[in-house]
């Protein structure tokens, strides 16, 4: 009976180990450039987007040979919503797309298209046309191009 006993535990053990693993599962991808990103959330302050996410932006576009320049890809938290995150870049074609997620964390949120050009330019979803109807007035949107264009804070 003892051996019963043991045998079940270390089943139980295993199991506890497993759905620990799986439910961190989704941080393994991420660097800690994306985790510090992600924690940085005040509104108005240009956020420098990981190389993981303007990655995951890039990987949406038709073109495959229109590249963003990554040192231009910049974020900022609106005021507007409780969590959406406006995010500019340049392209290699000197044209300026902005997007926008609820994480700056790659494959932790949604991404949507945020204006004409980005819209144009990928697959991922319109957000003028989503529930929140996202648009170029919305607190964030101009500051995230200013970052993306100056790259640097916003005083």
């Amino acid at each position: 009976m003892k051996h019963t006993q043991i045998r079940v535990t270390r089943d139980k053990r295993k199991g506890a180990l497993l759905l620990a693993l799986f439910m961190f599962l989704p941080f393994l991808g991420a660097d800690q450039e994306d985790v510090k990103g992600a924690g940085a959330t005040q509104a108005g302050k240009c956020i420098k987007v990981s190389s993981n996410m303007t990655a995951v932006i890039q990987d949406g576009f038709k073109d495959k040979n229109i590249k963003l320049v990554k040192s231009t890809v910049y974020a900022v938290k609106s005021k507007d919503y409780k969590n959406i995150y406006f995010i500019a870049a340049k392209t290699g074609e000197g044209e300026v797309g902005v997007w926008s997620s609820n994480s700056l964390v790659p494959g932790k949120g949604i991404l949507m298209a945020a204006e004409s050009y980005s819209v144009e330019l990928s697959v991922w979803p319109d957000g003028r046309k989503s529930k929140a109807k996202l648009s170029m007035f919305d607190n964030g949107f101009s500051d995230a191009l200013r970052c993306s264009q100056k790259v640097g804070e916003i005083k």
